[in-house]
């Protein structure tokens, strides 16, 4: 359990791990619905592992919490499928969400206003935005939603067709991405365990195959890129 943005790497990574010799007698559930990632945190004080969405701060490490990175996840924007707007360059990026560009047409699209589409400001991979791309910084969304789930859930509705929004490239399917020419944004991410475990076999073991040949290729095959 735990943060959106990882949901479907720790999925992918679990899929695989639980064939090894290591996980023998072990399942691994992942839970799709976010409870973010502070209950991640949370959840690794019960479980073996808990999903964040990006690295742990210093405060969240002093509580004998650590990092085991999966993958280093792109960021996209993504898009309602009535924009009619395939690819913008960042230029136009800030200048939608600083609302400088309120309607599609101003880049090639249709006739319809610009909706914005956020997260609340605590979200971790708005953070990451933030530090990326200031602009970010001051935003003002239309709309805000505090799970990845419900994001991707409004850009497939009907009214959500005109919207422009953020996530885990991952969490979305290929047709609501926007190609932004120049956007660069990543995170590593993945799980979190406690000090208690860090010698149990499995979580030892889960270390180990993290940074093998077997899954970093599973990795480049997947569309993830190798964490830091």
């Amino acid at each position: 359990m735990g943060a959106g943005p990882s949901t479907a790497v720790a999925t992918l990574f679990f899929q695989h791990f639980a064939k090894t010799p290591a996980a023998d007698g072990y399942s691994f559930p992942v839970e799709q619905r976010s409870i973010k990632h502070r209950g991640g945190i949370k959840a690794s004080d019960e479980h073996l592992f808990g999903r964040t969405g990006r690295p742990l701060s210093e405060i969240e490490k002093t509580d004998n919490k650590f990092d085991l990175f999966l993958a280093k996840n792109p960021l996209a924007i993504v898009v309602g499928r009535g924009t009619g707007v395939n690819s913008i360059n960042e230029q136009q990026l800030a200048d939608i969400f600083t609302r400088k560009i309120t309607n599609w047409r101003a880049v090639g699209g249709v006739d319809k206003p610009i909706e914005l589409v956020g997260r609340e400001p605590s979200e971790s991979l708005l953070n990451v935005l933030k530090k990326d791309y200031p602009f970010f910084s001051t935003v003002a969304f239309d709309r805000i939603f505090t799970r990845d789930h419900h994001v991707v859930n409004y850009l497939k509705s009907e009214v959500g067709r005109y919207a422009i929004s953020f996530g885990a490239k991952a969490n979305f399917d290929e047709k609501y991405i926007l190609e932004v020419e120049g956007f660069s944004s990543t995170v590593n991410l993945g799980l979190v365990y406690d000090g208690k475990n860090n010698d149990h076999p499995v979580v030892k073991a889960a270390r180990e195959y993290s940074k093998s040949e077997e899954w970093h290729n599973i990795l480049k095959e997947s569309g993830f890129l190798i964490p830091d």
